[in-house]
């Protein structure tokens, strides 16, 4: 018995161990310092707005900005010099995604391109506030979820 409940710990250490470390290793390897991405971007064409930024940036249009840090904080403006909406969120690139960490939750933005002055991003998901309104005629929810919100944005 006391075999087996060394065994135990042994086991369930060894893959807490080796979860941490593929965390570790995507972070170190694929986010650099001196990416592209570190500064302040502002979103000029969406396919669809209002957007949102999970959990807390609700009804998101143009001119709003997100801030990605050197330190791996993001934050997501309304528009440039208000108040920031999100909270408690880091980000790292991971495999061709801006992957973003809150509390439990992890959500990913698709990089489609990124330069030193251009990001376009797809974020695959849906406003909420299309469960709780009646769609206009010209936004093809179907579509919209097949296709996800489409972002450019622009290095300031």
């Amino acid at each position: 018995m006391k075999q087996l409940l060394i065994l135990s710990l042994i086991v369930v250490t060894g893959l807490a161990c080796n979860n941490s470390k593929k965390v570790a290793c995507c972070a170190e390897d694929e986010y650099k310092n001196n990416s592209p991405l570190i500064g302040k971007w502002e979103v000029i064409q969406a396919n669809i707005t209002p957007f949102e930024h999970i959990s807390f940036c609700e009804k998101l249009g143009l001119g709003a900005m997100f801030e990605f840090q050197k330190d791996s904080v993001i934050n997501v403006y309304p528009k440039a010099g208000k108040k920031v909406c999100n909270r408690d969120q880091v980000y790292w690139i991971w495999k061709g995604n801006i992957r973003i960490t809150e509390i439990d939750m992890v959500f990913l933005y698709k990089i489609e391109m990124l330069t030193t002055d251009t990001l376009k991003i797809n974020m695959n998901q849906v406003p909420h506030y299309f469960n709780s309104m009646k769609h206009a005629e010209d936004v093809n929810v179907e579509e919209l979820k097949k296709e996800g919100v489409q972002l450019t944005l622009i290095k300031k």
